[in-house]
C-alpha cells in the first residue's frame, strides 16, 4: 500500500509539473486530449494558425545534461541520485534484442546522451529535459497555445498564423541550443483553416507552404 501511495503522489506531482504543456507523460488519454484540443481550436478560431514540429531521433539525441537540469529545476530534484544510477554514465547501445549490445572491433559501443533504450523512465526523462525549453518558449510567446506529446510539438495562435510559426521557430532554436535537438523539415507542417491566409512567411520546405514540393 505504501508503494502505491508513493507512486500516486509521483504521478500527481508529475501531472502538475508537465501538464498543460506536455501531455505525453502522466496524462491519461494524452494523445486523445491533444487531438481534441487542436480540433476544438481550429473549429473555434477560423483565422488561427497551427505549426507542428517533430525531432530527428529525439529520444536518443537529447542531452543528458538537459535531463538533469530539468530534474533539478522541478519538484523531482530528490530523484537525481536515482537518475544518476541509470544516466550518470554511458549506456550500451542495443540494436537487436537477440544480438545484445552493439560491438565494433571487439569494443562495446555506448551512448552518453539520450534516454536509455527500454528504460521505464525514458519518456519521463526526455520530457523533463525538454520542459524548460517549452516553458521558455511559452514565456516569450504568451499569446500562443503550446501543446506537446513527448517529442511532437504544436503551436497554435487563435488569430495570427505568423505568430504561431514564430513561436515554433523559437522552440526549435531553444531546443537546438539547450537540448541539441534538430527538427525534421519533412515532418513539420503548418495549417490554417483560412483559405486566404498569407503563408508566405513559411519556409518553403514546410508542408503547408503554397510552393511546398509535395
Amino acid at each position: 500500500v505504501g508503494y502505491v501511495r508513493v507512486f500516486v503522489c509521483i504521478i500527481c506531482i508529475c501531472n502538475m509539473t508537465l501538464v498543460p504543456l506536455q501531455l505525453g507523460v502522466s496524462c491519461p488519454g494524452g494523445a486523445e486530449t491533444l487531438v481534441h484540443t487542436l480540433r476544438t481550436l481550429v473549429e473555434a478560431y477560423p483565422q488561427c494558425g497551427v505549426a507542428g514540429n517533430d525531432f530527428s531521433n529525439g529520444f536518443n539525441e537529447t542531452t543528458r545534461s538537459s535531463i538533469f537540469a530539468g530534474l533539478k529545476e522541478s519538484p523531482f530534484a530528490s530523484l537525481i541520485p536515482a537518475a544518476e544510477v541509470w544516466y550518470g554514465s554511458p549506456s550500451a547501445l542495443i540494436l537487436e534484442r537477440q544480438h545484445g549490445p552493439l560491438v565494433v572491433d571487439g569494443e562495446e559501443v555506448c551512448s552518453a546522451e539520450g534516454s536509455r533504450q527500454g528504460c521505464a523512465w525514458g519518456s519521463f526523462t526526455f520530457c523533463m529535459g525538454l520542459q524548460r525549453t517549452a516553458t521558455l518558449t511559452q514565456e516569450l510567446h504568451p499569446t500562443t497555445i503550446i501543446c506537446m506529446y513527448c517529442d511532437d510539438t504544436y503551436c497554435v495562435h487563435p488569430t495570427d498564423p505568423k505568430e504561431a510559426y514564430a513561436a515554433l521557430t523559437t522552440f526549435r532554436r531553444l531546443s537546438r541550443e539547450r537540448n541539441r535537438l534538430e527538427s525534421v523539415p519533412a515532418k513539420s507542417f503548418f495549417y490554417s483553416p483560412n483559405p486566404r491566409a498569407d503563408l508566405s512567411f513559411l519556409d518553403v520546405n514546410t508542408e503547408g507552404h503554397p510552393d511546398h514540393p509535395k
